[in-house]
């Protein structure tokens, strides 16, 4: 035989071996079904509301000209007469006067580390751990974008910082900077004309610097009608009234309303006399309010809601219209989409002893080219798909199953050809 014949007869044998070899890989990949991997899935039994937020609210009146400077930050909680904000003549006496404060900050503690030199030098393990903890204090803060007493976190970390510089350096000394610092404090205080006036809170309460005109619309007297068609023009008014001379407000009690249209369709989901978890789009805090009424309207298409919550922080206090989430219920589970869902009938034994025949809702999955039908334990559904709970027995739908979606004469133990 020659060789070139050997090479065709060899080169038909390769082609025939891919051939083989890759028909056997389509062959055990091949499937006639659409399939999809079960996978987890977060779902949340939630309602959407649409409505307005009722505060005992007092507006902090002032007639000064000027520059405002705050005291507090919002929804901090102060007593009646406390100074809520400082009125300046200029924007830069202001700054300076901000500048003023943080140089005495300085000067402050400067003067405390002179002062305390040996206690601090006798104290290595502690000023240590100190400087981590500060760190990673600032660090966060800063991660969360959050500010709240950021200059004391600053404060601190610097504090901490230089105590570790004394204990490493025996021959640190502030004073040339203690010094240096009285010299620009005496002529910034020379610089700043006097404040024109300070603001007091007229009551005891939560403070906000947020006026919206809506402080004497949204009272408590609006909850007396609950008719939907009152609510909604309460929801769309675009004409705040006047805020006057007002340089903030008072929230008087942490205890507030939340007046709501809510779809007929799911109306009968509220009872009264129950609790609810809230989630509004400005914060990812879930807040717990108690149903006090429902106006239920059945030919209508929304009926009323007043919810009543308790809390008040920096994410509730400016709220006002709004459109947040009632949850009801939420979990994990394996998401089925309804197209894929079978039901077959089984049999179930009661506690009597007597055995009943039932629908069991399942799916068949693809479990090595033979379909196979799994058993679905479903804890939430909608139109589109249903969620099962994740059990361990076997016969149930397991976490990265192969969900056949659609197909006609499908049983247990088919081949998949």
């Amino acid at each position: 035989m020659s060789s070139r014949v050997v090479r065709v007869l060899g080169i038909i044998l390769c082609l025939f071996a891919v051939f083989y070899f890759g028909y056997q890989i389509y062959f055990f990949m091949y499937t006639p079904y659409d399939t999809q991997v079960a996978m987890l899935y977060n779902y949340s039994d939630q309602v959407d509301l649409n409505g307005i937020v009722i505060k005992s609210e007092q507006i902090i009146e002032d007639t000064a000209d000027g520059v405002v400077k705050y005291e507090y930050s919002n929804s901090q909680k102060i007593g009646s007469g406390s100074v809520v904000a400082t009125v300046y003549q200029s924007e830069s006496d202001l700054l300076n006067h901000d500048l003023l404060d943080t140089k005495n900050s300085y000067l402050e503690l400067l003067q405390s580390l002179e002062e305390n030199k040996t206690s601090i030098r006798n104290n290595t393990q502690s000023v240590g751990t100190n400087v981590k903890e500060n760190q990673i204090e600032l660090l966060l803060k800063l991660k969360n974008s959050d500010f709240t007493d950021m200059e004391k976190s600053e404060l601190d970390f610097l504090e901490s910082l230089l105590k570790q510089d004394m204990i490493i350096n025996s021959d640190v000394s502030y004073s040339e900077t203690i010094a240096s610092l009285q010299s620009e404090i005496s002529q910034l205080e020379g610089s700043i004309t006097q404040a024109v006036s300070t603001v007091a809170a007229p009551v005891t309460g939560y403070f906000t610097s947020d006026v919206d005109g809506f402080e004497q619309i949204y009272t408590s007297d609006v909850l007396n009608d609950l008719n939907p068609v009152t609510v909604e023009n309460l929801i769309k008014n675009t004409a705040p009234a006047e805020t006057g001379e007002g340089i903030g407000k008072i929230i008087t009690s942490s205890e507030w309303k939340f007046l709501a249209l809510v779809k007929t369709e799911d109306a009968d989901r509220f009872r009264q006399g129950e609790s609810i978890s809230l989630t509004f789009s400005n914060t990812e805090q879930v807040i717990p309010a108690a149903i006090e009424q429902v106006n239920y309207q059945k030919d209508s298409e929304y009926s009323v809601l007043v919810l009543g919550c308790n809390i008040m922080n920096e994410d509730v206090i400016n709220l006002r219209k709004e459109t947040p989430s009632a949850v009801f219920e939420t979990g994990t589970g394996l998401r089925v989409p309804s197209s894929a869902i079978r039901v077959q009938n089984a049999e179930e034994e009661l506690e009597d002893g007597t055995v009943q025949t039932v629908a069991q809702p399942g799916v068949y999955i693809n479990m090595g080219q033979v379909v196979k039908f799994k058993k679905l334990d479903i804890i939430y559904e909608t139109e589109d798909y249903a969620v099962s709970a994740i059990q361990g027995d076997t016969d149930y739908l397991q976490l990265y199953d192969e969900i056949i979606l659609e197909g006609s004469d499908l049983y247990d133990n088919k081949p998949i050809r």
